[in-house]
């Protein structure tokens, strides 16, 4: 298998190491940057990355079909999330002129009272 080639050129044990780095470093991300929605979407969506990376790579190490549909589930459910969050990112801008999301509660009280 071609697969088998890639594996051995790259050891599985540095790829496992990236996809936990990329996990740890959306989690510092979301930690730090609490305030803000967009840096927020970011660090989630490293967050999918990793996770996504590493289903691949057990799929690929175990040749099993499962981890490749669940990263296909992974992906759909990151791309929903993303369009959702970006749309309230839009009226959140357009209301407050600010991405903190200290506003979004301005924005809600605005929705609710209309």
């Amino acid at each position: 298998f071609k697969i088998n080639i890639i594996l051995n050129i790259i050891p599985y044990e540095f790829l496992l190491f990236i996809s936990f780095l990329l996990i740890v470093i959306g989690i510092w991300s979301a930690c730090i940057n609490k305030n803000n929605l967009f840096k927020l979407i970011l660090s989630l969506e490293i967050i999918y990355l990793g996770i996504s990376f590493l289903f691949i790579l057990i799929g690929l190490i175990n040749l099993d079909i499962k981890c490749f549909i669940i990263t296909l589930i992974i992906f759909s459910s990151a791309a929903a999330e993303t369009a959702l969050v970006l749309s309230l990112l839009i009226s959140l801008f357009t209301f407050n002129r600010t991405i903190n999301i200290s506003g979004l509660n301005n924005l809600i009280y605005y929705q609710l009272y209309l």
